[in-house]
This record gives structure tokens, C-alpha cells and sequence, in this order.
């Protein structure tokens, strides 16, 4: 076969687009921080999906690869993520320059309905007002005694007697629920002046405390997979149907 002159527009046209394709998939090759690549296109979000049962320790295994404690998180569709285990970088955006850090308004949408725009979702002077009067509160010498009794009456009177005849029955315990179980009890406390007893022993606590606690363990962790793929594009197209995101039989059932 014979190429004229005429005929190297055309083939250079058909070319070009392989050509550019190469040269982008060569600058863009995988990197590693350890052995956690960047694929081109996917970013690191392989990864991230791998690893959504883990995702705490694998956060601490990235941070632990990297020479700063610092990795880019990027995937298409996804928002931009940075995992830090710098102190200096924390300092910066908790502390130094918290200003020039706000909730972006995707998390914001997110936790809105379960928080509404308390202090952990607001920004500027909405969440200056509210830490004042908070830091005002907490700054109470008689807050500070009366939140230590608070938990050192919750550890004597139930999380010690609980480890201890557990060890003595040589029983195994769910160390997560005992934990989460102590800190309900001592928020709601300190909080509401309550005391849901969710560690008592079984079958004194009050069922209506017993129903809350398990209703707000539910919304936390319903609220919690909005931040997960695929569940992130799925919440996202329910709302903008404005179909119920989460829904759940029950008197709890009351997140949309």
C-alpha cells in the first residue's frame, strides 16, 4: 500500500488522539506512597472500597506510608479528601487557620437533619456564638466537678462491676458496646441531666432509654454511609428526587 503526500493530514489526525492518550497515561503512571498506588482515571478510589470495613485502620496505615503522614485522597465523582497524621497540619486547620477550613456545604447537606446547624455544622459566626457560650459553660468550675462524678459514679457503680463479673463468669464482652454504652450514659448526663443506664446490668435500664440509645445508634451510622460510595451518588439522587434517603420500621424511624 502507498501513502501520498496528500494522505498524512488523515493519518496524522487518526494519530494524534492515540498519541496524546499515551503521553497522558505515561506522566499520569501509577505512584505509590508504599504500596498505595494512584491508578489513572480511578485515582486511589479502588483502595478506598477495598477497605470501607477498615476504614479507620487503613487511615492510620496510609498516614503511616507516607514520609509527611500526609496523602491526597481523589476519586471521580467524589469530593477531595486529605488524610493527616501531621500535628503541625492538624495545629493549622483545627487551630492556627481554622477560619480558612469551613464545612463544605456536601457535608453539611449530609449530617443537616441528624445535627441541624449546631456547633459541629456551622461556620463563621454561627459556630463563633455557639463556642463562645460553650466555652463559657464548660469553663464553670462547678461543670468540671460535676462531670468528673459524673464518670467516676458511672465507672464504679457499673463499668468496673461489668469487667469484673464478666472475668469472673469468664464471659467475652462486645469492648465497643461497653465503651459506647458508658460514653451515652455519661453525655446524656452531663448534657440532659439524665441518666439513660444503658450499661446497667440488663434489664434496668429504662426501655424508653434503651429504644433512644439504640434509635440514635442507628441515624449515626445511617448518616455515616452518605459518606460512602456508593451510597454517596445514591443519597445524592434521592434527594434530588426528594425521595426518604434512610427509612427504618419503628419508632425511630423519623430520618429522611
Amino acid at each position: 500500500m502507498q501513502l501520498s503526500l496528500d494522505s498524512w493530514p488523515h493519518l496524522l489526525a487518526l494519530l494524534l488522539p492515540l498519541i496524546i492518550s499515551l503521553l497522558y497515561l505515561k506522566k499520569k503512571q501509577p505512584t505509590r506512597a508504599g504500596d498505595f498506588k494512584a491508578y489513572p482515571l480511578l485515582g486511589r478510589f479502588p483502595h478506598f472500597v477495598r477497605n470501607q470495613h477498615r476504614l479507620v485502620e487503613w487511615s492510620v496505615d496510609v498516614a503511616k506510608r507516607s514520609p509527611t503522614h500526609t496523602t491526597p485522597f481523589k476519586a471521580p465523582g467524589l469530593p477531595g479528601v486529605v488524610i493527616t497524621a501531621n500535628p503541625d497540619n492538624v495545629e493549622h486547620i483545627a487551630k492556627t487557620s481554622f477560619a480558612n477550613y469551613p464545612k463544605g456545604d456536601h457535608m453539611a447537606a449530609k449530617i443537616r437533619d441528624f445535627l441541624g446547624h449546631g456547633i459541629f455544622n456551622s461556620n463563621g459566626e454561627q459556630w463563633l456564638w455557639q463556642r463562645k457560650a460553650a466555652s463559657y459553660e464548660f469553663s464553670k468550675r462547678s461543670l468540671r466537678k460535676f462531670i468528673v462524678e459524673t464518670v467516676r459514679s458511672e465507672v464504679d457503680e457499673r463499668l468496673l462491676p461489668l469487667l469484673e463479673e464478666a472475668a469472673a463468669g469468664r464471659r467475652a464482652l462486645d469492648m465497643q458496646h461497653v465503651l459506647e454504652s458508658f460514653a451515652f450514659d455519661n453525655i446524656c448526663h452531663v448534657t440532659f441531666g439524665d441518666d439513660p443506664g444503658c450499661l446497667a446490668k440488663e434489664g434496668r435500664a429504662a426501655p424508653q432509654a434503651v429504644e433512644f440509645a439504640r434509635a440514635y445508634d442507628y441515624v449515626e451510622n445511617a448518616v455515616l454511609l452518605r459518606f460512602r460510595p456508593p451510597e454517596i451518588l445514591l443519597w445524592r439522587i434521592k434527594r434530588m428526587l426528594n425521595v426518604q434517603v434512610t427509612k427504618r420500621q419503628g419508632p425511630e424511624d423519623s430520618l429522611g
